[in-house]
């Protein structure tokens, strides 16, 4: 083998190990952002905070109803109230409290708008990174919610970009060593392997539930529940179009191969 024989199959082998890596990094950042948007997400924090109040607030999850009258008594006057925190001061809609029906309605409506000011909190960084760098994690309510921020969902976002912007490159370059046909396949053959990982998300969230201690397991279970079901469905995805890249690379070398068969008997 020559020298640039030898480098040209260690630049494909490089660029096929990165396909592989971005592929993943591409699945993983784009259902973390799917996750962490606010609509998906916030039943299942009002769900957490309504199971487990935080110690830092100044209200107990009982009397509900008498809480109610007396946010409604307190509104009298006012658009607004405000519900104490040391973290972070949490504001009703008095329009809003005045519209609720039941104390349920009043829970569920309070611990969303606690959400709310949790989900748009300013952490004082740009990137969820550097919020865990500057420690800007905004322990709220017991735990690092800047998890389940608009700076992380924005953050999941932009890696989401970055990501498929690198694959395009990383195929651009496959075209430049291998025939198009070939590129076709290899691309299938990682997509199709990377999105075989779509029948051990069960295992796995099997192993990530164990490591949840026994009294949160109630609390935490949704949620991860709900983050594998997004990650079994990008990457059974990335499965189906793997397949299908690959199929269509076999079939058009077929094809080609049959052209030049044809070609060589036309000149014999």
């Amino acid at each position: 083998m020559s020298v640039a024989g030898f480098f040209k199959g260690l630049a494909k082998g490089i660029l096929g190990f990165l396909l592989g890596v971005c592929i993943i990094l591409l699945i993983m950042s784009l259902s973390l952002s799917q996750f962490t948007n606010h609509d998906s997400i916030k039943p299942q924090m009002v769900d957490i905070l309504s199971s487990s109040v935080g110690s830092n607030m100044s209200i107990g999850e009982e009397n509900f109803s008498g809480f109610k009258e007396m946010a409604a008594f307190a509104c009298t006057g006012q658009e607004t109230i405000e519900l104490p925190s040391q973290d972070m001061p949490i504001t009703l809609n008095c329009a809003e409290i005045q519209n609720l029906q039941s104390a349920e309605q009043f829970k569920t409506y309070m611990y969303g708008q606690i959400f709310d000011k949790m989900y748009y909190y300013n952490y004082n960084c740009t990137d969820i990174i550097q919020c865990f760098r500057q420690n800007q994690t905004a322990s709220f309510a017991g735990g690092p919610f800047v998890l389940m921020s608009k700076t992380a969902n924005d953050s999941f976002a932009k890696y989401t970009i970055y990501s498929l912007i690198a694959l395009i490159v990383i195929c651009i370059l496959l075209l430049l060593f291998k025939p198009f046909s070939a590129s076709l396949k290899g691309i299938g053959i990682s997509a199709t392997i990377v999105g075989l990982a779509t029948f051990g998300m069960p295992s796995i969230k099997k192993l990530a539930l164990q490591k949840v201690p026994a009294e949160s397991q109630t609390v935490i279970s949704p949620v991860l529940n709900s983050l594998f079901e997004i990650l079994k469905k990008n990457f059974m995805m990335c499965l189906i179009i793997g397949a299908a890249i690959l199929a269509a690379g076999i079939i058009l070398g077929i094809a080609l191969k049959e052209k030049s068969k044809g070609k060589e008997k036309k000149k014999k």
